[in-house]
């Protein structure tokens, strides 16, 4: 899956795009700050990124797809399922 950023306001003009996954993304999240995405696709992970498409962290163990990410208003947490 690839997550591609824009600015809205230059008309939605592409910033940039990265891979995040080799299968469909299925949910994506952006921090409450916007300084972080997570991911989440078939391939049972979700994945932390910053802003410029680098990988932060991995989060395994799901043993199925997740199709859903919260993250607490002081981003020291988050609930995926």
């Amino acid at each position: 899956g690839i997550v591609i950023l824009s600015d809205i306001s230059k008309g939605g003009k592409e910033i940039f795009r990265f891979k995040a996954h080799d299968s469909a993304i299925i949910y994506l999240a952006i921090s409450r700050t916007g300084n972080k995405i997570y991911t989440a696709s078939h391939d049972d992970l979700v994945i932390s990124w910053n802003l410029k498409g680098e990988k932060i962290r991995e989060f395994k163990g799901h043993g199925s797809s997740v199709r859903e990410i919260i993250i607490s208003d002081d981003e020291k947490t988050i609930v995926t399922a």
